[in-house]
């Protein structure tokens, strides 16, 4: 499928990331980095739709690995995270919940106790409007992921990614990561933001911690740069367990054709 450019768009979509989204010491990046894929695919649209809850996403993924059985014989939900294919299956199939319904650590009137807590029913109900959200694996010719990515950016197809972040957090993100984990560790998934850059891309990255002066990446005062890493695009190639861009998304207010 070749991706149609938009006028006027280059493969830098930073200008489109708005704030970062904090996701704290609770480890729901498979919850966060779709959170702003969806933000840059709805703003380069021009939809107007409310942020989705990471949380959500993030608790309803891990309920999918038991969706169909006895409730009797489910075990109690325990925070040991989410793998991001059902985090994704969530969004398909149970549908997208707003932030300001059932906010996430860095929104306003976060309670941390519903992170292992399924949201109640009316709440269900109207994710259940707007599922259908999906997910389209990128693939790539060796050498030629940055290409895949920009020509992606160019339409408005936000590229998320899957690596092992392990040694690599506290890493400035104005020097670049040269090396990943190997892609079997993958343990992480981030938002690429700009794939203009020949050398490296910027990836976005969501673990701060205010109140200790604590950021993954750059510390920049640039919000377009804060908390992003620079990722050195063979070690990308090298390392990427798992790429995926939106390919569709239901209709914000639940109204589908």
């Amino acid at each position: 499928m070749r991706i149609r450019a938009a006028a006027g768009r280059t493969g830098d979509l930073t200008d489109l990331r708005g704030d970062s989204i904090w996701q704290a010491d609770e480890g729901e990046c498979t919850g966060a980095a779709p959170r702003m894929g969806l933000r840059i695919y709805t703003k380069f649209r021009g939809i107007e739709m409310p942020d989705v809850s990471d949380q959500a996403l993030y608790t309803l993924g891990r309920l999918q690995e038991w969706a169909g059985t006895n409730p009797d014989l489910e075990p109690e939900l325990v925070d040991n995270g989410a793998d991001p294919a059902w985090v994704l299956t969530a969004a398909q199939n149970v549908g997208l919940i707003f932030a300001r319904d059932w906010p996430g650590p860095g929104d306003p009137g976060h309670d941390v106790a519903k992170r292992n807590t399924e949201p109640p029913r009316e709440l269900l109900a109207s994710a259940w409007a707007r599922r259908g959200l999906l997910f389209h694996q990128v693939t790539w010719a060796p050498g030629t992921l940055r290409e895949q990515i920009d020509q992606l950016h160019r339409g408005g197809h936000p590229v998320l990614g899957v690596f092992c972040a392990d040694g690599i957090q506290t890493n400035p993100g104005a020097s670049i990561v040269r090396k990943l984990p190997p892609s079997r560790l993958a343990n992480h998934i981030v938002t690429c933001l700009d794939s203009t850059n020949s050398v490296a891309g910027r990836w976005d990255n969501w673990w701060r911690r205010d109140s200790e002066g604590i950021y993954w990446g750059d510390p920049s005062d640039d919000p377009g740069k804060r908390g992003t890493w620079l990722l050195d695009w063979s070690a990308a190639e090298a390392g990427m367990a798992l790429m995926l861009t939106i390919d569709f998304l239901p209709p914000p207010n639940g109204d589908a054709a």
